[in-house]
């Protein structure tokens, strides 16, 4: 089984030559830094659709399957770039939610994505309660009030808007809030210092896999929200752990998100291990 490795601002994927998904068991496995090769998260590119699109499937470390992926979704198209499947330096893909029209830089060292629409709805996400749009609403946890912020991505993200450090929140309360009972699905969870209306500043736990050095979603997310409240410029620098994007986001809230994508490694995998993966329950991450 070939395998390719890449990663967007550290936020790393393993690319699968295969036939066929793979099984949450394989994605585990895989996953894992001690008995794997180590990830955080696997795609699956399929046959290209009657439009000509490939077909994107995203998995978490935890084996579960994500509606998207903002590096996902950049990285699948830097691997069809690398392979001659992206003429004149656009990619198409289409994920279970959104169809993506991606540009990869002439060297291939950037791609960037049109996100889509934010949606502020809170069935988009989906969430419990009347439908209406979360901006700042009070969410009881644990004995304390947070401040809320709600946007479906094409995928889930609840947001703190903070002074505290963004890491240090995010690490509080990152994996209470993407198990929340407002979440049916679960939900990603962003933690926001905002530097300045050019800067963000954004620690991010992701949804079936913890706490990420990078998420292009969740740059997205935080700047559409941003931006709705007022709080950044419509060009603004979404600056995590792993690096910076670039985000614009429209007067109608459609968002493009811009950063580096590079290649690590690509290799088979030994067929005894993925047999012996394939026998294994999934990890429990």
């Amino acid at each position: 089984m070939r395998f390719d490795k890449y990663h967007a601002l550290g936020n790393a994927y393993l690319l699968l030559g295969t036939p066929t998904p793979p099984s949450a068991a394989l994605v585990t496995q895989l996953c894992d830094v001690h008995v794997g090769i180590g990830a955080d998260g696997v795609l699956h590119l399929d046959q290209s659709d009657d439009d000509g699109a490939a077909l994107l499937r995203v998995f978490n470390p935890d084996g579960s399957e994500a509606q998207t992926s903002g590096n996902g979704v950049r990285i699948a198209a830097r691997w069809l770039w690398d392979h001659g499947c992206a003429p004149g330096g656009l990619a198409r893909l289409r994920t279970s939610v959104r169809s993506y029209a991606c540009e990869v830089a002439p060297d291939g060292a950037s791609v960037s994505v049109p996100m889509g629409r934010a949606d502020f709805q809170s069935s988009a996400l989906p969430m419990t309660g009347p439908e209406r749009e979360v901006i700042d609403e009070p969410l009881e946890l644990d004995g304390d009030t947070l401040r809320v912020s709600a946007v479906s991505m094409g995928n889930p993200h609840v947001v703190l808007f903070t002074e505290a450090p963004a890491d240090e929140v995010i690490a509080r309360w990152g994996a209470a809030l993407e198990c929340h009972p407002w979440f049916p699905e679960r939900t990603n969870v962003q933690a926001v210092n905002v530097a300045h209306p050019g800067e963000l500043r954004v620690a991010v736990w992701e949804r079936g896999a913890g706490i990420t050095p990078s998420s292009g979603s969740s740059a997205a997310a935080v700047a559409a929200l941003a931006r709705r409240r007022g709080r950044c410029d419509a060009d603004v620098v979404v600056v995590m752990p792993g690096g910076a994007f670039d985000v614009q986001v429209s007067d109608a809230f459609d968002v493009v998100v811009g950063a580096p994508v590079a290649r690590v490694a690509g290799g088979t995998l030994s067929d005894a291990w993925v047999r012996a993966a394939l026998a294994q329950p999934a990890l429990d991450r």
